[in-house]
């Protein structure tokens, strides 16, 4: 089953939004619990993390009464969401807090994510921008470091599957082949999958059009396998 983590840049959005493309993997007979988490300004990114790792816990702890197995949990997410998601995996305190950990999930499957926020900073002051909402979430520069998933990869991590589009001018590509790198010198298993012509949120919605299911299979064999 797969616990998914929505994105819309830690401000917008809510689960319902990205509903239609978790409609996609029931039709693979996969259990999905999708996750709200309180948006800035309201929270900053650890209460975000939190809240995450709460749903995680929760459906660790649930999921059993939805006919699903709660040793056969893997975690997903898109964009901030897959930020989230990778941060409450990756930095034991967030499940700790919930009485739970890591070695309890069978993945991580993070889709356009941002998991260097400082890789993430530059990049768009190198566009001549600031990323001022990201700054706020954060709670300054001083802590990018702290919220950023790859400060936390470990050797005891679970297998982690990266999807990113090519053309994504949100979150450039290298970020996901940074990430996956850290985890693979880590002794994590780890896989980057790259789609061609594709941007940011655009990935995570072409799988809506796309009859051949290249998005969704991909996501649909990697759990298979993994919680086989």
């Amino acid at each position: 089953m797969v616990v998914f983590v929505h994105g819309g840049g830690w401000y917008q959005y809510d689960k319902l939004v990205y509903a239609p493309v978790a409609m996609r993997l029931l039709e693979h007979d996969l259990v999905v619990v999708m996750a709200d988490y309180t948006l800035h300004p309201e929270a900053d990114y650890s209460r975000m993390a939190h809240e995450t790792a709460d749903a995680v816990a929760w459906t660790l702890e649930h999921i059993a009464e939805y006919g699903s197995d709660p040793q056969r949990v893997v975690v997903a997410g898109q964009s901030a969401g897959a930020h989230l998601a990778a941060l409450a995996v990756t930095d034991p305190r967030y499940l700790a807090a919930s009485g739970h950990g890591s070695a309890e999930l069978r993945g991580l499957v993070g889709i356009s994510g941002m998991y260097d926020i400082a890789a993430e900073d530059a990049f768009f002051r190198n566009k001549r921008q600031r990323p001022i909402i990201m700054e706020k979430v954060m709670g300054g520069i001083d802590n990018y470091a702290a919220a950023s998933p790859m400060t936390w990869v470990r050797p005891d991590l679970p297998p982690t599957l990266l999807l990113h589009g090519d053309a994504d001018t949100t979150v450039p590509q290298h970020i996901s082949a940074d990430f996956r790198a850290a985890l693979q010198a880590a002794g994590n298993q780890s896989e980057l999958v790259v789609y061609a012509d594709q941007g940011h949120a655009g990935l995570l919605f072409w799988a809506l059009d796309d009859e051949e299911q290249a998005l969704v299979g991909t996501i649909v064999e990697w759990v298979d396998h993994r919680t086989g």
